[in-house]
């Protein structure tokens, strides 16, 4: 069925009124889940806590420790993803890595100098970040990536969406590392905060929640008549769908 009904990606299609604001939010959503930071604490936090005095060994342990963390707490999220929402979970794993990051960022511009203090401190802020994250926004962007296309267009825009998520990477981590000689860790944690607050308030404002729906199923509820007078077709040949609340 799924081949049956794609077409062709073109950028008129891609830039219809219809799908322009999908396609809006999907670039939105591959583009916060790397500016919020992720990339610098997974590439960058052996750096990071050998600064703060953790040796090489015991830097790499504690990465090792982050991975193992990071893959825990995406379990939950397989879990909570349909009972709670899409939604609730990225809202939720923003505000906490927005904690996450203010407490990183207040540790490391204190003053606190090298000590058990706040290698603990900045222990607990990465362990903070790196939970909120794994159960938010690394698993739930893959589930509603495909969830926000039509199928008609579905693979392709989806793959332009991963293309951008890596070039958006890419950036991130050529990036940082200058950044981080230049402004110094507490700077940087500050930048992403913000990022991370943005994100939020993205999700809040902007990011349909898709649980129970798919485009498809809205899209075959038009043309059967079940939701009302079937709108008419754009210019591409796709009916208009709602963005509303999803169904319980």
């Amino acid at each position: 069925m799924e081949r049956e009904q794609t077409e062709p990606l073109t950028t008129r299609r891609l830039l219809s009124p219809r799908l322009r604001p999908v396609l809006a939010v999907g670039m939105l959503l591959v583009l916060f889940q790397n500016f919020v930071g992720i990339n610098t604490m997974i590439y960058h936090a052996p750096t990071l806590l050998t600064d703060i005095g953790f040796g090489s060994d015991g830097s790499i342990l504690a990465n090792v420790g982050i991975g193992l963390l990071n893959m825990l707490m995406t379990l939950p999220a397989m879990r909570l993803i349909d009972r709670k929402g899409r939604k609730p979970l990225l809202l939720a794993g923003a505000l906490g890595m927005c904690v996450a990051m203010v407490l990183l960022a207040v540790t490391h511009l204190s003053g606190l100098g090298y000590g058990a203090l706040l290698s603990a401190l900045t222990l607990l802020g990465i362990a903070l970040y790196i939970a909120s994250f794994a159960i938010s926004w690394g698993p739930v962007q893959w589930v509603m990536l495909p969830e926000l296309f039509p199928m008609r267009i579905r693979a392709s825009a989806v793959s332009l969406c991963v293309l951008f998520n890596w070039l958006f990477n890419m950036i991130v981590a050529l990036v940082f590392p200058s950044l981080l000689h230049a402004w110094g860790a507490g700077l940087n944690f500050l930048f992403f905060a913000a990022t991370t607050l943005l994100a939020f308030l993205f999700v809040h404002k902007l990011l349909p929640e898709t649980r129970g729906r798919s485009l498809e199923e809205i899209e075959q509820e038009l043309l059967r008549g079940r939701s009302g007078p079937v709108a008419p077709p754009e210019a591409d040949g796709s009916v208009p769908v709602s963005s509303g609340a999803a169904r319980p």
